[in-house]
């Protein structure tokens, strides 16, 4: 496989935002926006802006994709979450959240992992058995390598998020299997876990090598590995 194709499925690095000074909103001064920007053949092509109430360097904002959907989630501010479709740039909708989420909650990160298959190829025949890799195991160059087959890359259905609720970070989750019809869902339904400052989502979540996306058995939550020295039990 060469290294164009290695990246299929990918888009975290086809979109970016660009805070700039809007038009005047209020009698008291500009306003302050973020560009969303596609990057094609070198090339960036505006597709769409979204008004931001603070000056966070850098906005929220992670592409993803849903079947069939090239999605990025956003935020206005330091909290709600949106999901925006980037071929036009439209907001589809915005988060709800569970009743037992109370308060303010600033929103500092988010993540949607993704995940590729692999097969082993022995003497040039496709082996039975499939395996998984996920996150930045997906961008290993030995597999470009190895005699395997690997598949495209995809986007799990699931979302995290480090979430400031005034006295500590902590871990929630995005139900996104909805997200190409607007309708996001953070929720703590897996347990509650503190985050130790400043700790990055990458680092926080683990997934085990036996994970996989078309598993009845396990729901994804089973396969994930909040590591000890990163987190803190919610009392």
């Amino acid at each position: 496989m060469d290294a164009a194709n290695f990246r299929q499925g990918y888009i975290g690095d086809k979109y970016v935002v660009e805070p700039f000074e809007g038009k005047p909103r209020t009698p008291s001064g500009w306003s302050l926006e973020a560009a969303v920007l596609k990057i094609e053949d070198q090339q960036k092509t505006k597709i769409g802006s979204f008004l931001l109430s603070t000056r966070r360097n850098p906005p929220i904002f992670f592409p993803f994709t849903s079947p069939g959907m090239e999605l990025a989630l956003y935020s206005e501010g330091d909290s709600e979450l949106k999901v925006m479709d980037l071929s036009n740039g439209r907001c589809l909708g915005t988060e709800a959240r569970d009743e037992s989420i109370k308060g303010y909650v600033k929103t500092i990160e988010v993540l949607v992992p993704h995940y590729r298959s692999y097969q082993s190829v022995i003497n040039g025949a496709i082996g039975e058995s499939t395996s998984w890799l996920v996150g930045s195991e997906c961008f290993n160059p030995g597999y470009m390598k190895y005699d395997c087959k690997v598949g495209s890359i995809k986007y799990m259905d699931m979302g995290f998020v480090n979430g400031d609720s005034g006295m500590d970070d902590e871990l929630y989750f995005l139900d996104l299997s909805r997200a190409h019809e607007g309708v996001i869902r953070r929720h703590q339904d897996y347990g509650s876990f503190f985050i130790r400052r400043p700790m990055k989502l990458k680092r926080v979540l683990d997934f085990r090598e036996v994970w996989d996306p078309h598993s009845k058995a396990f729901g994804v939550l089973n396969h994930v590995v909040v590591r000890p020295s990163t987190i803190k039990p919610k009392n």
